[in-house]
C-alpha cells in the first residue's frame, strides 16, 4: 500500500512539473471568429479569457523553441512546431510561473501582436491586430 501511495505521489509531482500547457481551442475558434472583423485593430486579452494568467507571449511565425524559453523564462516543449510554421501565430499563457493555456491563432484573416511588449499581462492586454 506504501508503494502505491509513493508512486502516486510521484505521478502526481511529475505532473506538476509538465513543460506542456493546456490547448484552449475554444478561445482559439472565438479569437478567430473576431479576427475576421477587418475594421478591429485591437483586442483586449481580458475580454475572452476565463482562466487565470499573468503573462501571454505571441510568439510569431519560425519562432525557436530555444527563443521562446529565453523570452519566457520557463522550460517548455513548443507545443505547435512553430519553427518550422508560417501559418499561425502562437499565444502561450503563463500563471505563476508555469506555462498554463496556448492556443494557435490562424494567419488566414490577420497576424496579431504585443505592439512592441515584451509580453501582456492583465493589466496590458492589448493585442494588435494587422489585417491583410
Amino acid at each position: 500500500m506504501k508503494k502505491f501511495l509513493v508512486v502516486l505521489v510521484l505521478m502526481f509531482i511529475a505532473a506538476g512539473c509538465s513543460s506542456a500547457g493546456a490547448h484552449h481551442k475554444e478561445l482559439e475558434k472565438t479569437l478567430d471568429s473576431e479576427l475576421q472583423n477587418e475594421q478591429l485593430k485591437e483586442m483586449d486579452l481580458n475580454d475572452y479569457t476565463e482562466f487565470e494568467w499573468d503573462e501571454a507571449y505571441i510568439f510569431p511565425p519560425y519562432t525557436t523553441e530555444a527563443s521562446m524559453e529565453k523570452q519566457t523564462g520557463i522550460k517548455l516543449e513548443d507545443p505547435s512546431g512553430m519553427e518550422s510554421r508560417d501559418d499561425i501565430n502562437l499565444i502561450v499563457f503563463t500563471h505563476e510561473g508555469a506555462f498554463t493555456n496556448y492556443v494557435e491563432i490562424s494567419r488566414k484573416h490577420a497576424d496579431i501582436s504585443s505592439g512592441g511588449k515584451k509580453h501582456l499581462t492583465p493589466h496590458s492586454p492589448t493585442i494588435t491586430i494587422t489585417h491583410h
